[in-house]
């Protein structure tokens, strides 16, 4: 959905961490013990162009299923950017962290609910927020407004569950 409230694609920046221990690999010498990182770029690609989700947050958890289940990350952190979210802000999304044990119950079927151990540590952010306020007290401070740039940090609450679709925690109109 765009700032408009319309369904419409719209460029996003996908930003992952994965943490995996890769001493075995480096010890026995076998890249079967590392990440692919060619794989899941390729995974996440094909993922983000090929599905219509109803919100950024069904887009992240999507993307943290494949790199767990598909690609054996035990911990990913997801990150998407909507750079065109906001009118007067340069993007908003949101950042997710899952595990292994975040989907324990969970085949590889991407509509099934995960347990969300880790969405404590979800949040939702707004970068370079641009306003115009008047500040000072003074009256010749009161004369004209001046540009606040605003990054805001949010939050989730956890375990809030949601009527639509994506199977995820509530998405947030920003």
């Amino acid at each position: 959905v765009d700032s408009w409230e319309r369904v419409n694609r719209q460029p996003v920046l996908i930003n992952l961490i994965l943490n995996k221990n890769i001493s075995k690999a480096g010890e026995k010498d076998k890249l079967t013990y590392s990440i692919n990182y060619g794989t899941v770029s390729k995974a996440v690609s094909k993922f983000a162009e090929d599905s219509i989700c109803d919100s950024i947050e069904a887009l992240a958890e999507g993307i943290a299923k494949i790199c767990v289940n598909k690609c054996h990350a035990p911990r990913v952190t997801v990150r998407v950017e909507k750079p065109r979210a906001l009118l007067h802000a340069a993007s908003a999304g949101v950042e997710i962290i899952r595990t292994k044990e975040d989907y324990d119950h969970v085949d590889s079927n991407l509509n099934t609910q995960p347990n969300y151990i880790n969405s404590h540590q979800d949040l939702i952010f707004i970068k370079d927020l641009r306003l115009s306020a008047i500040i000072g007290v003074n009256p010749w401070e009161c004369e004209e407004k001046q540009t606040v740039i605003l990054n805001l940090t949010i939050y989730s609450i956890p375990n809030v569950s949601s009527s639509q679709n994506d199977n995820v925690t509530k998405p947030h109109n920003y």
